[in-house]
């Protein structure tokens, strides 16, 4: 979320000529800033700048060591719902069936993580693990694996 004009107006009236180098910063963020600036009869400007760009850099490197926690995620709701709508495609060892899996991946880059229901693409998924099975033999990766 981007900061609003009446965030940047008031980053301009503490004295920040650029206030547009903040536009990514969370407004919580902001606003906590802005409160200990306010408080500090004794700070510039140029200190409210510092902050806000350690701020930003704090925000940058929250973001990236969680993305691997967002993907982690995302793994685990394919992996809930599959289990919830397809149980007979997730074997109690090894998980969803890889094909599911793709399928449910897939379907989310057609058509959005919040659009998918079982009646309206369970077919999509239940074809892909077929073929998986047609081609890899009974059993897929637990198989393989076993």
């Amino acid at each position: 979320m981007t900061l609003g004009r009446q965030d940047l107006q008031a980053l301009r009236d503490r004295g920040v000529s650029n206030p547009d180098e903040f536009q990514s910063l969370n407004a919580a963020v902001l606003e906590s800033e802005l409160r200990r600036f306010d408080a500090d009869p004794i700070a510039g400007a140029g200190a409210l700048v510092h902050r806000l760009r350690q701020a930003m850099k704090a925000g940058q490197s929250k973001r990236a060591a969680s993305a691997t926690e967002r993907e982690t995620e995302y793994g685990r709701s394919i992996v809930q719902w599959l289990s919830v709508n397809f149980p007979e495609l997730c074997d109690p060892k090894w998980g969803p069936h890889p094909a599911a899996v793709a399928a449910v991946i897939r379907l989310h880059h057609v058509h959005g993580k919040q659009s998918l229901v079982k009646g309206a693409y369970g077919s999509v998924v239940r074809a892909a693990v077929a073929e998986w099975e047609r081609k890899f033999g009974d059993g897929g990766m637990a198989k393989a694996a076993a």
